[in-house]
């Protein structure tokens, strides 16, 4: 039986240094391994050898080993990799002020960059908003305002969301047309919706001036919502938007942005907007309403805003007159289903 038995190699365990002699063995069963294998040691006799200045000098700080020197050092296509990626990034940032800036303004052919231009000239927003300190009437006033804003907000994101999922929130009314083709349960036929962060734009132009105040507290109490997307826009134009990790409103469109009208909404599709502001922006908001369900809450007067949008865009826009002040919103939201 042992014949036919395949010996194990254990001259692998035979580890020695470059200045000592292997160790003798004194088991019995280890004088067996050896003779069992010297046949086919004859051709290997050597053992592996281990260098015991291996480790030396290796060890961190920290009581680990060094990391190769290929990790430790940046090569110099990493290096000149990275200035270029720096020096792109200084130029993108550049591109961005150069656009924003309106102290130094020259005119070009472009009309979507000098309507940009404008716009970035009549914002009035203060981009870096300082957080109130304290509790008085006022901030009690305005945490009641947030409440009835997050109400709002939450009905808004429920009833008007994103794509169809898996889920039993709603029937699926094209699953109930197919059932009787495809046989399937009537408790399959249901669905969810993904729900999606709602928008808020506020008109910060001169015309607004009024509603200066009103305006500033919507900004403060939606930036604490995190499924709430908030926009400086003078007459309905984006400019700025509300960056919730620095607490800022930031400069964020390029030139190509502009261009492509970016900043009259062009890449806002099948979302939920409700929009603060006069009637200087209601030709963006007329011409955003066929993918977009808008709710245009106005300072002006129900007939002046009427005669702007026409009935056939009602189903798409919502309009909320006479909204000047907070308490005008609080009546407002009141009367919102």
């Amino acid at each position: 039986m042992k014949k036919l038995i395949t010996p194990l190699k254990t001259n692998w365990r035979n580890f020695v240094t470059s200045g000592t002699k292997p160790a003798s063995s004194t088991s019995e069963c280890n004088r067996h391994d050896a003779n069992s294998t010297e046949g086919q040691s004859s051709n290997n006799n050597e053992s592996f050898k281990v260098n015991p200045n291996r480790f030396d000098n290796q060890a961190s700080s920290s009581g680990g080993l060094k990391s190769p020197s290929g990790l430790s050092k940046s090569t110099p296509k990493a290096l000149k990799a990275f200035q270029n990626f720096k020096s792109k990034q200084r130029i993108h940032s550049d591109e961005i002020e150069e656009l924003y800036d309106t102290s130094s303004h020259t005119y070009t052919d472009n009309v979507s960059i000098e309507d940009f231009k404008d716009s970035v000239h009549y914002s009035r927003i203060n981009l870096k908003p300082a957080q109130s300190t304290g509790l008085d009437l006022k901030s009690l006033r305005n945490r009641r305002l947030g409440v009835e804003l997050s109400r709002i907000i939450s009905k808004i994101a429920e009833d008007y969301s994103g794509a169809h999922t898996e889920g039993s929130d709603f029937w699926d009314g094209n699953r109930l047309a197919t059932r009787k083709i495809s046989k399937e349960s009537i408790l399959k036929c249901k669905m969810s919706k993904e729900k999606q962060s709602v928008i808020i734009m506020l008109d910060s132009s001169p015309s607004c001036d009024e509603q200066a105040t009103f305006y500033s507290v919507l900004a403060a109490e939606a930036s604490k919502f995190g499924d709430v997307e908030l926009y400086d826009a003078p007459n309905a134009r984006i400019v700025h938007k509300y960056n919730q990790k620095t607490g800022s409103f930031e400069k964020f469109l390029t030139k190509k942005d502009v261009i492509n009208n970016v900043h009259r909404w062009s890449l806002i599709k099948n979302r939920t907007i409700i929009f603060f502001g006069d009637n200087d922006g209601v030709h963006i908001v007329k011409e955003n309403s066929n993918n977009n369900k808008i709710y245009y809450i106005s300072p002006e007067r129900e007939y002046r805003v009427r005669k702007y949008v026409p009935k056939h865009l009602y189903k798409n826009i919502i309009v909320l007159p006479n909204v000047r002040t907070i308490k005008d919103f609080m009546k407002v939201c009141k009367k919102l289903r």
